[in-house]
Protein backbone atom coordinates (compact mmCIF):
# COMPACT_ATOMS: atom_id res chain seq x y z
CA UNK A 1 0.00 0.00 0.00
CA UNK A 2 1.73 3.40 -0.57
CA UNK A 3 1.70 6.08 1.57
CA UNK A 4 -0.77 9.36 0.94
CA UNK A 5 1.63 12.24 -0.90
CA UNK A 6 2.97 14.01 1.60
CA UNK A 7 5.37 17.27 0.92
CA UNK A 8 8.35 17.10 2.80
CA UNK A 9 8.64 21.12 2.69
CA UNK A 10 4.74 22.13 3.22
CA UNK A 11 5.07 24.18 6.15
CA UNK A 12 8.49 26.06 4.03
CA UNK A 13 5.50 26.01 0.99
CA UNK A 14 3.00 28.27 3.72
CA UNK A 15 5.57 30.28 5.33
CA UNK A 16 6.56 31.59 1.88
CA UNK A 17 2.95 31.74 1.13
CA UNK A 18 2.12 33.50 4.03
CA UNK A 19 5.33 36.55 3.58
CA UNK A 20 3.56 36.67 0.15
CA UNK A 21 0.65 37.86 1.30
CA UNK A 22 1.83 40.23 3.92
CA UNK A 23 3.82 41.52 0.83
CA UNK A 24 1.41 42.26 -1.01
CA UNK A 25 -0.46 43.75 1.87
CA UNK A 26 2.40 45.95 2.72
CA UNK A 27 2.52 47.19 -0.98
CA UNK A 28 -1.54 47.68 -1.01
CA UNK A 29 -1.57 50.30 2.06
CA UNK A 30 1.87 52.23 0.48
CA UNK A 31 -0.03 52.49 -2.58
CA UNK A 32 -2.68 53.68 -0.89
CA UNK A 33 -0.69 56.23 0.93
CA UNK A 34 0.37 57.26 -2.30
CA UNK A 35 -3.18 57.95 -3.61
CA UNK A 36 -3.76 59.86 -0.41
CA UNK A 37 -0.45 62.36 -0.55
CA UNK A 38 -1.60 62.38 -4.23
CA UNK A 39 -4.70 64.24 -3.31
CA UNK A 40 -3.91 66.53 -0.48
CA UNK A 41 -1.27 67.84 -2.94
CA UNK A 42 -4.12 68.23 -5.61
CA UNK A 43 -6.19 70.04 -2.83
CA UNK A 44 -3.67 72.06 -2.03
CA UNK A 45 -2.84 73.13 -5.67
CA UNK A 46 -6.74 73.92 -6.26
CA UNK A 47 -6.35 76.03 -2.61
CA UNK A 48 -3.45 77.87 -3.86
CA UNK A 49 -5.29 78.59 -7.54
CA UNK A 50 -8.34 79.76 -5.78
CA UNK A 51 -6.35 81.76 -3.35
CA UNK A 52 -4.01 83.42 -6.28
CA UNK A 53 -7.66 83.94 -8.12
CA UNK A 54 -8.84 85.79 -5.10
CA UNK A 55 -5.75 87.95 -4.78
CA UNK A 56 -6.00 88.84 -8.56
CA UNK A 57 -9.59 90.25 -7.72
CA UNK A 58 -8.69 92.18 -4.53
CA UNK A 59 -5.40 93.52 -6.50
CA UNK A 60 -7.90 94.84 -8.93
CA UNK A 61 -9.70 97.38 -6.19
CA UNK A 62 -7.79 99.28 -3.45
CA UNK A 63 -5.54 97.02 -1.72
CA UNK A 64 -4.25 97.22 1.74
CA UNK A 65 -0.99 96.26 2.56
CA UNK A 66 -1.89 94.02 5.36
CA UNK A 67 -4.31 92.17 3.51
CA UNK A 68 -1.48 91.70 0.90
CA UNK A 69 0.95 90.72 3.26
CA UNK A 70 -1.77 88.05 4.66
CA UNK A 71 -2.51 86.47 1.42
CA UNK A 72 1.33 86.01 0.75
CA UNK A 73 2.04 84.73 4.15
CA UNK A 74 -0.72 82.05 3.48
CA UNK A 75 0.99 81.63 -0.52
CA UNK A 76 4.07 80.95 1.30
CA UNK A 77 2.33 78.51 3.77
CA UNK A 78 0.56 76.65 1.05
CA UNK A 79 4.01 76.27 -1.55
CA UNK A 80 5.69 75.15 2.51
CA UNK A 81 2.90 72.36 2.12
CA UNK A 82 2.55 71.89 -1.69
CA UNK A 83 6.90 71.15 -1.21
CA UNK A 84 6.34 68.98 1.52
CA UNK A 85 3.46 66.90 0.18
CA UNK A 86 5.83 66.71 -3.27
CA UNK A 87 8.46 65.23 -1.25
CA UNK A 88 6.09 62.68 0.61
CA UNK A 89 4.73 61.59 -2.62
CA UNK A 90 8.53 61.09 -3.68
CA UNK A 91 9.42 59.35 -1.45
CA UNK A 92 6.44 57.01 -1.22
CA UNK A 93 6.97 56.37 -4.63
CA UNK A 94 10.53 55.33 -3.99
CA UNK A 95 8.63 53.21 -1.10
CA UNK A 96 6.15 51.36 -3.28
CA UNK A 97 9.24 50.18 -6.00
CA UNK A 98 10.71 49.06 -2.79
CA UNK A 99 8.15 46.90 -2.20
CA UNK A 100 7.46 46.09 -5.48
CA UNK A 101 10.70 44.37 -5.72
CA UNK A 102 10.07 42.98 -2.17
CA UNK A 103 7.00 41.36 -3.36
CA UNK A 104 8.02 39.87 -6.96
CA UNK A 105 11.08 38.28 -4.84
CA UNK A 106 8.37 36.65 -2.36
CA UNK A 107 6.41 35.69 -5.59
CA UNK A 108 9.76 34.16 -6.97
CA UNK A 109 10.32 32.28 -3.72
CA UNK A 110 6.89 30.69 -3.36
CA UNK A 111 6.62 29.77 -6.93
CA UNK A 112 9.99 27.54 -6.66
CA UNK A 113 8.84 25.88 -3.29
CA UNK A 114 5.39 25.34 -5.34
CA UNK A 115 7.17 23.96 -8.73
CA UNK A 116 8.86 21.84 -6.24
CA UNK A 117 5.58 20.40 -4.56
CA UNK A 118 4.41 19.78 -8.32
CA UNK A 119 7.36 18.00 -9.79
CA UNK A 120 7.04 15.65 -6.27
CA UNK A 121 3.29 15.08 -6.64
CA UNK A 122 3.74 14.61 -10.31
CA UNK A 123 6.55 11.71 -9.33
CA UNK A 124 3.90 10.57 -6.54
CA UNK A 125 1.24 9.96 -9.07
CA UNK A 126 3.84 8.09 -11.55
CA UNK A 127 4.80 6.00 -9.01
CA UNK A 128 0.95 5.07 -7.86
CA UNK A 129 0.86 4.27 -11.22
CA UNK A 130 3.36 2.09 -11.69
CA UNK A 131 2.32 0.54 -8.60
CA UNK A 132 -1.82 0.02 -9.96
CA UNK A 133 0.08 -1.20 -12.91
CA UNK A 134 2.05 -4.19 -10.99
CA UNK A 135 -0.59 -5.17 -9.39
CA UNK A 136 -2.85 -5.31 -12.01
CA UNK A 137 -0.15 -7.10 -13.82
CA UNK A 138 0.38 -9.80 -11.68
CA UNK A 139 -3.56 -10.27 -10.94
CA UNK A 140 -4.02 -10.79 -14.97
CA UNK A 141 -0.81 -13.12 -14.91
CA UNK A 142 -2.89 -14.96 -12.02
CA UNK A 143 -5.85 -14.98 -13.81
CA UNK A 144 -3.89 -16.50 -17.10
CA UNK A 145 -2.49 -19.51 -15.58
CA UNK A 146 -5.63 -19.90 -13.62
CA UNK A 147 -7.67 -20.58 -16.78
CA UNK A 148 -4.67 -22.48 -18.21
CA UNK A 149 -4.96 -24.54 -15.79
CA UNK A 150 -8.29 -25.28 -15.75
CA UNK A 151 -8.37 -25.70 -19.59
CA UNK A 152 -5.58 -28.08 -18.94
CA UNK A 153 -2.98 -26.19 -21.18
CA UNK A 154 -0.69 -25.21 -18.39
CA UNK A 155 2.75 -24.51 -20.21
CA UNK A 156 5.99 -25.61 -17.76
CA UNK A 157 6.76 -22.90 -15.72
CA UNK A 158 3.70 -21.52 -15.17
CA UNK A 159 1.11 -21.84 -12.39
Amino acid sequence: MIKKFQFRLEQVLRHRANLLEMKERALAEVEAQLVRERRVLAGLLELKAEVLAELANLQSGEFIREERDIYQHYLDWLGEEQARETRAISDLEALVEAKRSELVHAQQDHKIVERLKERQHGAYVQEVARADQAVLDEVAGTAFARILREAGDVPKGVG
